[in-house]
């Protein structure tokens, strides 16, 4: 991590502890559609299914599943999981788009296994060649928008969308978000209870054993932290896709060691929310900053759009001293993240490709997820990782989700990916 984004949490650090004084104890939440997944999608032509995962410690999760009109269940394909980012919701992925865009379905999938050569296929297991493959799939602009989700839906895959145990959309728990209580989980417990809770639901939900996942950002650490707490599920999480992955390892020097851990004093202090935006001062403070970026015309739409998921995302501040624990002790407590699982080293080393399942996206300009960050994912994860896609030029962490750009640079990649891996595993399952 640079400079400049331990500047980032430094900054916000001081203007919560400003601004929030009152504990979790006195507030009292509701759970508005305030980031819009479901408005947005509907504008569009899409409708939501809203579902409800109840996680192994009784938390309460909600889960959008996007329905194209244009598909219909029997032509759906693989399930994929969209994993949002730290404070942030499923609005992320779908309220980036032109207004203009409509549900479309294309049968890429179908037209490039009747186009592609077999080859030898069988044999394919460096990044080489799975680019090779993913740069033949012919993607029509017009079926792909800035938001990912509704881009995987228009090619035929089963969309849904989680929403992580804090953000707004999840606040209808049997353990209130009204109490202190609520907010004592960390990146442990969102890995143990929460992934594992969405991914064994869509599995029953769909009698699919196999999904693919796209983690954004803090999304990807606890993602792989899940894999070294239950690494069979390497084998049905196909492909994982990582976009922009922040992992928060790397050197630090003095200066930054000492601004964490200032932000990590404050965060142990008490449990609760993070950022505290219910209390009188801090709801009024957040009220006026959105409506100033919103009304603003010389603010950009990507900040328009940021602001918004981040009004209704929330982690809590024992997530966030997890994540400040991890920053400022050594890069090697990566390995208590990340590993390659035992389970299936042996079946790697036999060259089955097929369990070559992590496809890294990411920006060479990203002022978070860094490329020394992302050489060392990689490096903990060579035997796994399928494909490598780096992203020139000037394109940084939130434009992954919010830069109108991400139209070419971002989703018709990934889409291409999703395909090229369906055309791989089908291939090798003959």
């Amino acid at each position: 991590m640079n400079n400049r984004a331990i500047l980032y949490i430094f900054l916000f650090f001081i203007i919560t502890l400003e601004i929030c004084t009152q504990s979790a104890s006195s507030q009292v939440y509701e759970r508005p559609d305030t980031c819009k997944t479901i408005e947005t999608s509907k504008l569009h032509g899409y409708s939501i299914e809203e579902h409800t995962v109840m996680t192994g410690d009784n938390y309460a999760l909600t889960l959008h599943r996007i329905v194209n009109p244009a598909v219909s269940k029997k032509m759906l394909g693989r399930p994929y999981v969209l994993l949002h980012g730290l404070l942030g919701t499923s609005g992320g992925w779908v309220t980036n788009i032109n207004p203009s865009f409509k549900a479309h379905y294309q049968n890429t999938s179908e037209m490039f296994y009747n186009t592609m050569p077999k080859l030898a296929i069988k044999k394919l297991s460096d990044e080489k060649a799975m680019m090779a493959i993913v740069n033949n799939v012919t993607v029509s602009g017009e079926k792909i928008s800035s938001s990912l989700a509704f881009s995987l839906a228009n090619h035929g895959y089963d969309v849904w969308l989680a929403n992580l145990r804090g953000n707004e959309y999840s606040w209808k728990n049997p353990q209130s978000p009204s109490f202190a209580e609520y907010w004592k989980f960390d990146v442990d417990d969102v890995a143990k209870y929460d992934l594992t809770g969405i991914f064994e639901y869509v599995k029953n939900k769909t009698e699919i054993s196999t999904m693919g996942v796209v983690s954004y950002s803090v999304s990807s650490l606890t993602l792989m932290r899940m894999l070294k707490l239950f690494p069979l599920y390497a084998l049905s999480l196909r492909p994982i896709i990582l976009m922009a992955p922040t992992v928060f390892s790397g050197e630090r020097d003095s200066v930054q060691k000492k601004a964490l851990k200032m932000f990590d004093k404050y965060l142990a202090e008490r449990d609760g929310p993070f950022p505290e935006m219910e209390n009188g001062i801090a709801k009024s403070f957040f009220s006026k900053l959105k409506l100033f970026i919103s009304s603003n015309p010389v603010m950009s739409p990507q900040s328009k759009l940021f602001v918004q998921d981040f009004s209704c995302g929330r982690t809590s501040r024992a997530f966030m001293k997890h994540l400040l624990n991890n920053m400022i002790t050594s890069q090697q407590e990566i390995n208590k993240f990340i590993d390659v699982p035992s389970e299936i080293r042996p079946r790697l080393r036999r060259g089955e490709v097929m369990h070559k399942t992590i496809m890294i996206v990411h920006s060479a300009k990203d002022g978070i997820s860094t490329n020394e960050e992302v050489s060392q994912l990689r490096g903990a994860l060579k035997e796994m990782v399928l494909t490598n896609y780096r992203i020139d030029g000037r394109f940084d962490h939130n434009d992954f989700l919010f830069d109108p750009r991400n139209h070419q640079l971002v989703n018709i990649p990934i889409v291409r990916m999703a395909i090229a891996f369906d055309f791989m595993t089908k291939i090798l399952d003959e």
